[in-house]
């Protein structure tokens, strides 16, 4: 048996039920180890913070399904190696515990909340979440017109749009937003909250 030297790796693996697959990625993180991970079912992404070559990091990045995304972090965090990251549901929001900042140093207690920014374009605007914190969520928010009434702006007097339960699956309406027009969506995905088409019989915690 030869003892490899530890190193860091990049590459995107996919385990489809029966082997892993790679990924290719035209844009992904460098190359870490010790990163940090959760899922955001209301984004339908996977988010990961920290670690790195050489050093650590506090970057925070989302994979998709197929692409990863750097999403910047306002203010910046101290770099650090964490200890736990997970979702919040509740609020919306992804919490980081503890950690050190170096890699032989002491542990950390420190708490860190992050949460999505609606003023650039981030809102969940076909969930229920607020998180922005202006007690408005989905369409109610006029965060959201681009996505609920994109032809009338905040501010001015337009016509209603349709509204869900019209019996049409109107332009601005989809399977989350308006499923009784819409019908119900397809993608199944057992705990993501969403009642999804076969979902009813198959994973009724999310109905």
């Amino acid at each position: 048996m030869v003892d490899e030297p530890r190193r860091s790796l990049s590459g995107t693996w996919e385990w489809d039920g029966d082997s892993w697959n790679a990924l290719p990625n035209a844009t992904e993180p460098l190359a870490r180890r010790g990163a940090v991970m959760t899922y955001d079912p209301n984004r339908r992404r996977i988010v990961m913070f920290g670690e790195s070559i050489g050093e650590e990091r506090a970057d925070l990045w989302e994979f998709d399904g197929s692409t990863w995304t750097e999403v910047p972090i306002v203010p910046p965090l101290p770099r650090r190696y964490a200890a736990g990251f997970a979702y919040d549901y509740a609020h919306g929001q992804y919490v980081l515990f503890g950690g050190r900042n170096e890699p032989m140093s002491g542990g950390s207690t420190a708490t860190t909340v992050l949460e999505y920014d609606a003023n650039v374009a981030t809102e969940a605007c076909n969930e229920t979440i607020d998180y922005d914190r202006d007690g408005l969520a989905g369409c109610a928010d006029p965060d959201c017109w681009l996505r609920c009434t994109p032809t009338c702006p905040p501010g001015l007097t337009c016509a209603p749009p349709p509204p869900c339960g019209n019996g049409t699956c109107d332009a601005i309406e989809d399977c989350r937003m308006c499923p009784g027009d819409c019908g119900l969506c397809e993608g199944d995905i057992c705990g993501d909250f969403q009642c999804d088409l076969t979902e009813p019989t198959t994973c009724p915690a999310d109905c």
